[in-house]
């Protein structure tokens, strides 16, 4: 069995002889194929000829990220034509793999002097297919169909879902969109940069009070230094409409008496009920206002007492940590 086995960012100057002795470690039994180039390692498995019984001993090394069984290799030329024979094998790819489900079709294109972009490759396939009585699916698919364009050659392979990618830890999503950081308006503009840049990272809904009428062109003037535009999931609220949708509001912050165990016990009995908290935070150097605190349903002391104030980025992430922590899923992803 022949397999490409990509290589996670940060390990793609890995020597591929490593790779081998890594595999043979676990019992693997591998030669490594000329196709491999950097970030991406083929390699003949000698002693298995099951994905899938190859996936259990491969996954326990961690900087192997995509899993590929390499099905055939289309020489380029000016007479070929290209499309046909890909179509063609992957035809007999679907209608010889155990699995006889949904496919989504996926594309390296290499070879930049390709005339298809790999999104016109993946259309045009993905067209032909379904003439043939395929069925696609781009969002949950059974299978993967690999295209990977090179000079001179296409590398053609499938890969079953579960076994083309990693099985990792991960926050489902709606527990993430059920907690909103509230913050009342930040001063400096590394503070709106820190907030909008974890914003991005967590996926999260981020609700800044227009405390003095500056925020929205603060949030404009970060976005322009970090080179992105207006988050969609950033918004600009007032007084009178900061914790619309939100059913249980929590203040942050230093003078609060209960502590990160009352946060984990009070946002577990809400989010298992389905209910949106927003967490209120003063900013970089103003506290929650009495007006707020008001609202809220308990205050909350985060960390040890060392008499510092966290930075509003920070607090909200050391909150988010104690929350997701609870909640955390095996997925395929």
């Amino acid at each position: 069995m022949k397999l490409i086995l990509t290589l996670e960012p940060y390990a793609k100057q890995v020597d591929p002889d490593k790779v081998l002795k890594d595999l043979e470690l676990l019992g693997l039994k591998a030669v490594l194929d000329s196709l491999s180039r950097e970030g991406e390692i083929v390699i003949n498995i000698e002693n298995l000829d099951n994905i899938y019984e190859v996936a259990k001993y491969v996954r326990n090394i961690e900087y192997i990220c995509h899993i590929i069984e390499l099905k055939s290799v289309i020489k380029i030329n000016n007479t070929n034509n290209i499309i046909d024979l890909i179509v063609e094998e992957f035809d007999k790819i679907l209608r010889t793999v155990p699995e006889k489900g949904r496919f989504k079709i996926l594309c390296k294109r290499v070879d930049k002097k390709f005339p298809l972009t790999s999104v016109e490759l993946c259309k045009i396939v993905g067209r032909r297919l379904e003439e043939l009585g395929h069925v696609v699916d781009i969002h949950l698919p059974d299978m993967y169909l690999y295209v990977e364009i090179r000079r001179g050659i296409i590398l053609l392979g499938w890969s079953p879902r579960e076994v083309y990618h990693k099985v990792r830890e991960v926050v489902p999503l709606h527990v993430v969109k059920n907690v909103v950081p509230i913050v009342l308006e930040p001063i400096t503009l590394y503070e709106y940069m820190d907030l909008l840049q974890l914003a991005r990272a967590l996926g999260i809904e981020l609700r800044i009070i227009n405390f003095r009428g500056n925020a929205s062109k603060m949030v404009e003037d970060a976005c322009r230094k970090l080179r992105i535009d207006f988050p969609v999931n950033v918004k600009i609220v007032n007084l009178d409409n900061y914790d619309e949708g939100i059913d249980a509001l929590i203040v942050l912050s230093q003078y609060s008496s209960r502590g990160d165990s009352y946060l984990r016990e009070i946002c577990k009995q809400l989010l298992l009920r389905n209910r949106r908290i927003g967490l209120v935070l003063g900013n970089e150097v103003e506290d929650v206002p009495v007006e707020l605190r008001e609202k809220a349903i308990c205050e909350i002391r985060l960390g040890p007492m060392t008499g510092q104030p966290m930075r509003s980025t920070v607090a909200i992430a050391y909150a988010m940590g104690i929350i997701f922590n609870m909640f955390t899923i095996r997925e395929i992803v």
